[in-house]
């Protein structure tokens, strides 16, 4: 067995994309690579074309939110080769993989920034539970639940997006807009009083947020579900979605900046307490199998090449009417449609899998 070293860091920018490597980014992604990172800029001034390029050339794989922690494997020439613990994928057992600028990354204290992996047992354990989170046989989920974060209260973006602003809560100033963070960023609570929650960055500064645009927990999974009062969580899925009809798709997009179908869907079950697989074919293959007559809002469509029998290529929240949420693709927005013949996937529809129950 290999014993493999690798150094923690946090992400640094409102949303950071991870690349298939450092020669995949191109000279009008400038904004998305900086520190700060300008996504609405870049994403506004791109064409077709260009979001196309997104994915037909292979570019981007997938975004991290700021605060969330990644495992830099190796850095080359302002680049780092990173995991990103929090999605999951059957690619690499340590997560989704791919190369962020050195910029946009924070590293931990060198005291606590190694982390030592065995390839075999370590990276296979079986699955289990932490606190209340449900966790499989992928350590990356380990790696993302650790014991000296969970006690930490966090400041949960719950709106679509949230403003952090400068300045300090005893100021007689008003605090002024300064970094617009995408819903379900998740930061420290420093401390808190009436309009205001002081949030800890990764860079060891601190900035504020509006109380009423977060939620204040002690975990981001499971907080949705326990107070939701007894809602049906497929439907609080549903209802999450549905806030971002309209949003322009963004190939690998995990961002309320933009969603590609598996990003929306691995997102709105983030929202509701549930870590899933990051991408469609994966999320087919977890979850429990539902039948057709047997849909409920929140379950899972996927489908597939060749009528539904190759390789799955999209994947749709079931909203209940005979309707189904989803981001279709590059040009398109998130949006409503009728899960019937009109719908122009439908005879390639080949799996429901819900992950809600």
């Amino acid at each position: 067995m290999t014993e493999v070293s690798l150094k923690k860091a946090r992400v640094a920018v409102n949303v950071a994309g991870v690349w298939t490597g450092p020669g995949y980014a191109r000279e009008l992604d400038a904004p998305a690579l900086a520190s700060p990172a300008d996504v609405r800029g870049w994403l506004g001034s791109m064409p077709y074309e260009q979001r196309l390029d997104l994915s037909e050339g292979n570019r981007l794989q997938t975004q991290l939110l700021l605060g969330e922690q990644v495992l830099v494997a190796t850095e080359q020439d302002g680049w780092a080769q990173i995991y990103a613990p929090s999605q999951r994928t059957r690619k690499e057992p340590l997560g989704y993989r791919g190369w962020m600028p050195l910029a946009q990354l924070v590293f931990e204290p060198a005291e606590a920034s190694l982390v030592d992996f065995v390839t075999a047992d370590a990276l296979l354990a079986g699955p289990g539970t932490i606190g209340e989170i449900q966790v499989g046989s992928n350590a990356a989920e380990l790696l993302q639940i650790e014991s000296d974060t969970a006690d930490v209260l966090l400041a949960v973006v719950t709106a679509e997006s949230a403003w952090l602003h400068r300045g300090a809560m005893e100021d007689d100033c008003e605090p002024q807009p300064w970094l617009e963070l995408s819903f379900l960023t998740a930061l420290p609570v420093l401390t808190g009083q009436g309009e205001w929650v002081q949030v800890q960055l990764p860079q060891g500064s601190s900035g504020l947020l509006r109380n009423s645009e977060v939620s204040q927990r002690r975990q981001v999974l499971g907080a949705a579900v326990s107070s939701a009062n007894g809602r049906h969580a497929g439907r609080i899925i549903v209802e999450e979605a549905k806030r971002y009809l309209g949003l322009p798709y963004l190939w690998g997009g995990v961002s309320s900046f933009g969603y590609d179908c598996s990003g929306l869907v691995y997102s709105m079950h983030f929202a509701a307490g549930f870590l899933i697989p990051r991408d469609a074919a994966d999320q087919a293959l977890e979850g429990i199998s539902v039948e057709r007559e047997d849909l409920t809002p929140g379950d899972l469509l996927f489908f597939a090449y060749e009528e539904g029998k190759g390789r799955i290529h999209h994947v749709g929240i079931y909203a209940g009417g005979g309707r189904m949420v989803h981001s279709p693709r590059t040009g398109r927005c998130v949006e409503l449609v009728k899960f019937d013949e009109s719908y122009e996937l439908y005879f390639e529809y080949c799996a429901t899998r819900r992950y809600w129950s």
